[in-house]
């Protein structure tokens, strides 16, 4: 997994919120920790979202992947990625739960937590909002991730808003690489004028609406409802 450049001071955490990262909403929207801010070791990735019209910056292969299920979405309305919570409230909360908040390792300062999606959803006539953390399942024993995830639980939780883990055992793996490549090949047909892939994915948009059905189901991680908590 991707890490963090060190070196979080308040002077620099204040020139984040100056330059409007962590606000917005769609096209408008700029994400709090951007590729360049992190060692990813190259399994960063930045693509533009059919949605939003501007770059995502998803800081793994499994947020990039997860990324792809929301864009494909018709439920899903807004993504907003590396998303800051309130670090006022979060470090409230770890003195409550007794644990250390997240710190910054060469500075000591506590970090601005971040949610790697805030998610805006339409679902009949109901917009919700839900928050999704993407972890692999194998870090999902460390006692400093679990406590980091107790306070963002409990954030949103104060926040009415449904919070959960994916992890990519329950990543769709082909429905997903069948998305990747229509998303490939779409840019394909934008720069070539072939008007094949548009006519394909109105089809399979407007066909027996399998796709559609299985990305509903792993958008909102359970197998009932986007907007169910």
């Amino acid at each position: 997994m991707p890490k963090r450049q060190t070196g979080w001071t308040e002077k620099k955490i204040a020139r984040y919120y100056e330059e409007g990262r962590g606000q917005g909403e769609l096209g408008n929207y700029k994400s709090w920790l951007t590729i360049q801010d992190v060692l990813s070791k190259g399994r960063a990735h930045r693509d533009i979202g059919w949605k939003t019209k501007r770059g995502h910056h998803l800081l793994s292969d499994n947020e990039y992947n997860y990324f792809c299920l929301l864009d494909w979405s018709d439920n899903v309305i807004d993504i907003r990625e590396q998303f800051p919570i309130n670090r006022e409230i979060t470090t409230k909360i770890a003195e409550d739960l007794n644990i250390t908040h997240p710190l910054d390792p060469t500075t000591q300062s506590p970090i601005v937590m971040t949610t790697d999606f805030l998610i805006t959803l339409r679902y009949e006539s109901k917009v919700n909002y839900i928050a999704r953390t993407i972890k692999p399942e194998k870090e999902l024993n460390s006692t400093g991730v679990i406590e980091k995830f107790e306070i963002e639980r409990v954030y949103w939780e104060g926040q009415d808003v449904d919070w959960a883990i994916v992890t990519e055992k329950n990543l769709p793996k082909t429905i997903i690489e069948n998305i990747k490549w229509l998303r490939f090949s779409y840019i394909l047909a934008d720069t070539t004028g072939n008007s094949f892939i548009s006519i394909l994915l109105e089809k399979l948009k407007t066909g027996n609406g399998t796709i559609r059905a299985e990305v509903f189901v792993f958008v909102g991680w359970k197998k009932a409802s986007l907007c169910d908590s």
